[in-house]
């Protein structure tokens, strides 16, 4: 038996690995897989409400970062425990949540998101978070960020302004105005 501090420092060691293991690049079969599967299932599926344009509840779903960041309520998936993963609760629509909210997802769709979660949840291409990842930006955490940004950017909160109507073009003729 391992003193105390040794199996602290095996177990420490140990879940360096794994944790080095699921944030690792995806290896060719795992990126097929989410590629042929995963990533077209977000697209349709998951993206119109939980993309970059609109982050329902906070949540993004078109990035690794962003997936493990989780939304408003929090984390939504554990690498490699889809048991435990409030996405596949929610896909699988047990309790209180229900995604997609209109069409309930296949047995098949769900068992890829199952499949894929379990295995870490590789990602490759865009959104997987390397350091030229062009979605590697997720939306702020809190929700005072996210109101401030939403003040500073969104048409609707810009003060108005008067544009000068085009001039119609002369081959149309005066009759036009």
């Amino acid at each position: 038996m391992l003193p105390s501090a040794n199996r602290r420092a095996v177990g420490l060691v140990v879940l360096a690995v794994a944790v080095g293991r699921l944030a690792a690049a995806a290896t060719p079969e795992e990126a097929s897989f989410f590629e042929s599967r995963v990533r077209p299932l977000l697209v349709t599926k998951c993206q119109e409400c939980h993309g970059g344009k609109i982050a329902e509840a906070g949540l993004r779903l078109d990035s690794r970062p962003a997936l493990l960041a989780g939304g408003d309520s929090g984390a939504v998936a554990i690498a490699g425990n889809a048991g435990h993963s409030r996405i596949i609760a929610a896909v699988k629509r047990a309790g209180d949540l229900a995604m997609p909210p209109n069409e309930p997802l296949s047995a098949e769709e769900v068992a890829v998101l199952e499949a894929w979660v379990a295995q870490g949840m590789p990602w490759s291409g865009p959104g997987d978070g390397g350091p030229d990842d062009p979605l590697g930006a997720t939306l702020p955490v809190d929700m005072e960020s996210r109101l401030q940004e939403a003040l500073a950017s969104h048409w609707a909160f810009r003060p108005l302004t008067r544009h000068e109507p085009p001039a119609v073009p002369a081959e149309l003729g005066p009759e036009v105005v």
